[in-house]
């Protein structure tokens, strides 16, 4: 009876699936082995949908994004298809390799690696023919030399038509790598491929090229190396610790080496502590000789060449800082970095180059635009560097100056007093004072007050040892459709004969039970004085006013000495009362 029942069931079955009623899956379209269903479509998650990375992509399709969680993974990794393989970041995510072999091998165009810790194989990250990737965001180091190995990220063919096109190597750490850091390009021989518009920026490169030994085919200690590669762009990176010198077979350690590569930008770089911080050779007929730009970087301290051109065209190098303020040696007047050759080096940054940041008060109903001027004694504005820019020592992202130095980046920022400031690699690596950045709601309220504090000893610079009873009133508000508050501001304290009365206000940042606000005035009718008020409406009242010289910055006046400017600490009132209105 069991039997005629199974029976049954099996022919309904089959009926459905011939009527298909019942979807039957191909293989193609199942899980390989190890694998597990994905979680959304396009992104396939490791190892929450698969056990590894190779499987994930495996069994994506172009365009997919590969996500990986943080772990340690076994090399080595075939990404054959188009897709973004995304890491949690190198602090957390690993890919193990044990001396040989490839990290991640790209075999296919427009492929993206992020996010990982690569070490211990013989290449870290390699191409043979692809073009359009970005490699960013990774750790990249101990890449082990048998013979030409050894190398953190290679973009090389030995093949003469193959090229490397449109590629981005963008925020890496590389180092302490067998031979080069990273390398782009072809073989001398033949009719090459030209690898043009590739872009290496803002990536920390140092200590590679450790295995010296006489046994390898060569000593090839370089930070970054082109070969056959023009019209690329190597910016805002910091390469230092190849310095070694091989008397037998000639001085290898390089920071920056271009080697039959022309019409090359290279600019906003540090390139420090090396035997040669960058070098131009062409020592081919197969190519015909072209110039690189060389500007705003940054060469000091390496130990034989700062810039060592081998070629007879000359080489733009203006606009350069060389470790002294006269400039180059050698060929050069000065005492810097040692130049040789065909260079233009005239005219070259000196030590006062300065960086200026300016954070206007902004409301909160449009962008905040944040904007730094890059100049030097000798150049009025810098152009071309990039410049990053920080909120409260958060970097929030970065611009890059035009033809008059200025910088701007662009954001969106709840109402909040900031503290801002920006730096930039260029001038050993230089940093704005900090400012402050008032967002704010024109429609949030206003603030009152009116009472006294005791003023502790300390709080009056003039005379630190003064203390007593000081008063205040004030008022601070927008106006309908102004974006400038007004309103007065009083102050005396008596013991110090000061008597501050306010002139303008620049911003007003009304935050909950909390105000603070920013304007100018005089003491005793005379001078030019800035001030910040804090005011809090709580139990108890708290009440702050820093006053400066705004010639010369000295602290006039602050009861609470050495507080952060952007917090809201004050002193208890002893009387009278703070009310923050809310708006409407």
């Amino acid at each position: 009876m069991k039997k005629l029942i199974y029976l049954i069931v099996l022919i309904v079955v089959l009926g459905l699936i011939v009527s298909g009623c019942i979807p039957v899956v191909p293989p193609a379209e199942q899980n390989e082995p190890g694998s597990l269903p994905n979680k959304s479509p396009g992104e396939l998650y490791v190892p929450g949908g698969y056990t590894t990375i190779q499987l994930a992509i495996n069994a994506a399709s172009p365009g997919d994004t590969i996500i990986v969680a943080a772990g340690t993974y076994a090399g080595n990794v075939n990404v054959n298809k188009s897709v973004t393989v995304l890491g949690a970041g190198y602090a957390s995510t690993k890919l193990q390799g044990s001396d040989t072999g490839t990290g991640f091998t790209i075999s296919a165009d427009n492929v993206t690696i992020d996010g990982f810790e690569i070490t211990n194989f013989a290449y870290g990250v390699s191409s043979g023919d692809t073009d359009g990737s970005t490699i960013s965001n990774n750790k990249i180091h101990d890449m082990n030399n048998t013979g030409y190995a050894g190398i953190g990220i290679m973009f090389w063919t030995g093949t003469n038509s193959v090229d490397f096109d449109n590629n981005n190597i963008l925020d890496n750490i590389i180092y302490n790598n067998d031979r080069q850091g990273i390398f782009v390009g072809n073989y001398l021989a033949g009719t090459p491929g030209i690898s043009e518009w590739n872009t290496i920026s803002r990536n920390k490169i140092y200590d590679n090229g450790r295995d010296l030994t006489t046994t390898q085919p060569d000593a090839s200690q370089y930070g970054i190396q082109l070969t056959c590669a023009d019209n690329n762009t190597i910016e805002n990176n910091e390469i230092y610790g190849h310095d070694t010198w091989i008397p037998s077979s000639g001085p290898y350690g390089m920071g920056i080496y271009l080697w039959a590569s022309f019409n090359n930008t290279v600019t906003g770089n540090v390139l420090h502590d090396n035997h040669r911080g960058i070098q131009l050779w062409n020592d081919w007929s197969g190519r015909t000789l072209a110039s690189n730009q060389i500007r705003f970087n940054n060469i000091y301290n390496n130990s034989q060449w700062g810039l060592k051109n081998s070629d007879a065209i000359a080489v733009d190098a203006t606009c350069n800082w060389w470790g002294a303020d006269n400039g180059p040696g050698v060929i050069g007047p000065g005492n810097g970095d040692k130049v040789y050759g065909n260079v233009d080096y005239n005219p070259w940054l000196t030590e006062g180059a300065s960086l200026v940041c300016s954070a206007p008060p902004q409301p909160t109903t449009s962008n905040v635009i944040l904007e730094a001027t890059l100049s030097d004694s000798t150049l009025a504005g810098i152009s071309g560097m990039d410049v990053d820019f920080y909120l409260d020592d958060i970097k929030v992202g970065y611009g890059t100056t035009d033809s008059n130095g200025v910088a701007r980046f662009v954001g969106l920022y709840p109402v909040g007093v900031y503290e801002v400031y920006a730096s930039t690699i260029c001038d050993l690596n230089l940093k704005s004072e900090i400012e402050y950045l008032a967002v704010y709601d024109p429609s949030a309220g206003f603030v009152t007050g009116g009472g006294w504090i005791d003023s502790p000893a300390g709080a009056y610079l003039p005379e630190p040892s003064l203390s007593g009873k000081a008063t205040f009133g004030f008022v601070s508000k927008y106006k309908q459709g102004a974006t400038v508050p007004t309103g007065n501001t009083e102050f005396q304290f008596k013991a110090g004969n000061l008597n501050f009365h306010s002139d303008n206000y620049d911003w007003l940042v009304v935050a909950g039970d909390r105000a603070k606000y920013k304007g100018t005035g005089t003491i005793n009718g005379a001078g030019d004085y800035g001030f910040m008020l804090t005011a809090t409406d709580s139990d108890p009242d708290l009440f702050r006013i820093k006053i400066q010289d705004k010639i010369n910055g000295d602290v006039i006046y602050d009861n609470k000495m050495g507080s952060d400017d952007k917090e809201y600490d004050g002193t208890e009132l002893g009387g009278g009362q703070i009310i923050v209105h809310k708006g409407k």
